[in-house]
């Protein structure tokens, strides 16, 4: 029974750390949402990393010159077929992906908003 007793405490404490922690998270939020744009940025309130973690530094940091979201359908296919042969090539080598090797990989946006590359019969404007 004293193991019971000792287990449900133990439960509680981790239940009010939880929320403890999101509480915190919450005013932090609150307090991002009254910011500007240049403002979080200047903060540095939107690279921050979650409370109690490091950022890595082999994570890729997306930039403005990565223009991601931009081009056309076509670009955006031809794109994701840049990243998938970087993929493919990467694992082939053996290697971890470089700074310009992440570059492209982040421009890959998946498929859901080009459907017509899986098209059985593609309009004419996707033949080249």
């Amino acid at each position: 029974m004293e193991a019971n007793g000792t287990l449900m405490e133990a439960l509680f404490e981790a239940q009010e750390r939880t929320i403890e922690e999101m509480e915190t998270l919450t005013r932090q939020l609150e307090t991002e949402q009254k910011m500007t744009p240049q403002q979080a940025h200047d903060t540095g309130a939107i690279h921050s990393p979650p409370a109690g973690r490091e950022l890595s530094a082999g994570n890729y940091r997306i930039r403005a010159e990565d223009r991601l979201g931009e081009g056309s359908l076509k670009q955006k296919c031809r794109d994701n077929f840049a990243a998938i042969e970087l993929v493919n090539r990467l694992d082939t080598e053996g290697r971890a992906a470089t700074d310009a090797d992440k570059h492209i990989l982040v421009k890959h946006v998946g498929w859901g908003g080009i459907p017509q590359v899986f098209a059985q019969h593609p309009g004419s404007d996707w033949e080249s």
